[in-house]
């Protein structure tokens, strides 16, 4: 009979009972050491004390998070088919992920994968199932999740004007909305987003995240810098699932500073150092009462105390290259305001081709 261990990690992971080469139960946990425990309390039944007197060790895989223990459990799972797995499981079915072969692919859950191809009593084209996976809450806050790093459709049917699900960045919009003229570029960004989650809870997060950190680096090398930085974001994402952080995209774990600079340094072909960041902007009421905004950050970090604002004097109207250019000449009038290594501006070529002599105005 298997007697408990003297050393049992606290981790998220996975156990495995073993009889000599034969896995008998697979079982996931946010904490191994109480978990395990549980197996060998006086009165833990039957069919856990049958488990025990069968089996010959006991294997467990640390994980970064419970999620994490959860793909990896399921994947698991439908490997083997551990005897135990299936005993302990009663009347209680798995559940499993099927991905429909729409046009715009959803995800769906069931209890049998045999019945995968109804919904709601409908016929359905399912491109392929996922699972089985043994805790039905967990993984639908899993796919919860995923849905805010790579956002994709629920909606039932076409309807007027964007739905609060793409308001909210949860889902692209254009799948759903009534009259919409779709892309093939917006097309392959969907399916894109379904594969990758895909990927994920069947358990291939790390080559996922290898692709979209190459792509990210590429997209900066070619200087689609909006891009690199969704591309970031989605990495991050990732990670803070991993690590079971959640996803607070606006609450990124801050890249040091001279990583950064050194980025900027290889944009704008400088070994200089750039500690004073300076970044412009306009805004204006219905094309009146112009203004600028100038927000300042000094070695990565923002310094409010430096932030100005300027009522715009010599432009009408909605004109925000010539309010821009006003704004850059009254800014380095200032000259004990220390020097900017890097301007930013909104507006694009034909603004920073008009205001590149703003400084010695």
């Amino acid at each position: 009979m298997l007697h408990k261990p003297k050393i049992i990690p606290k981790s998220p992971g996975v156990y495995i009972f073993w009889k000599q080469k034969t896995p008998l139960y697979v079982g996931k946990a946010a904490n191994l050491k109480k978990r395990i425990s549980s197996y060998f309390k006086k009165h833990s039944g039957w069919k856990t004390s049958q488990l025990r007197a069968e089996t010959a060790r006991l294997e467990f895989v640390v994980l970064k998070s419970e999620i994490e223990a959860l793909i990896k459990e399921a994947e698991l799972i439908k490997r083997w088919r551990p005897k135990y797995n299936i005993l302990m499981r009663d009347d209680k079915s798995y559940t499993y992920i099927a991905l429909t072969n729409d046009e715009f692919p959803r995800f769906y859950f069931a209890h049998q994968a045999a019945n995968m191809k109804e919904d709601e009593g409908k016929r359905r084209e399912v491109r392929s199932i996922i699972g089985p996976f043994v805790e039905s809450g967990l993984v639908h806050q899993a796919l919860k999740t995923l849905r805010q790093i790579f956002p994709y459709c629920t909606c039932k049917r076409v309807h007027n004007g964007r739905c609060l699900n793409a308001q909210i960045g949860r889902d692209p919009g254009f799948c759903c909305e009534k009259g919409r003229v779709i892309t093939d570029h917006e097309r392959k960004a969907y399916q894109k987003n379904i594969n990758a989650i895909a990927l994920i809870i069947s358990g291939k997060k790390r080559k996922l995240l290898k692709e979209l950190t190459r792509e990210m680096r590429a997209s900066a090398k070619r200087q689609e810098f909006e891009k690199a930085a969704k591309l970031r974001d989605q990495v991050y994402g990732l990670e803070s699932l991993a690590a079971h952080r959640g996803v607070a995209l606006s609450k990124r774990a801050e890249t040091p500073y001279h990583k950064i600079e050194r980025v900027l340094q290889d944009v704008f072909v400088t070994r200089d150092p750039l500690k004073r960041i300076e970044a412009y902007d306009i805004a204006n009421i219905a094309g009146s009462d112009s203004a600028a905004s100038m927000v300042v950050f000094y070695e990565g970090k923002p310094d409010k105390s430096q932030y100005r604002k300027f009522k715009i004097k010599t432009v009408a109207g909605a004109n925000d290259v010539a309010s821009i250019r006003e704004t850059l000449i009254r800014r380095f009038a200032h000259e004990e305001w220390e020097y900017p290594s890097v301007v930013l501006i909104d507006g694009g070529k034909p603004c920073l081709i008009k205001n590149d002599s703003a400084r010695s105005a």
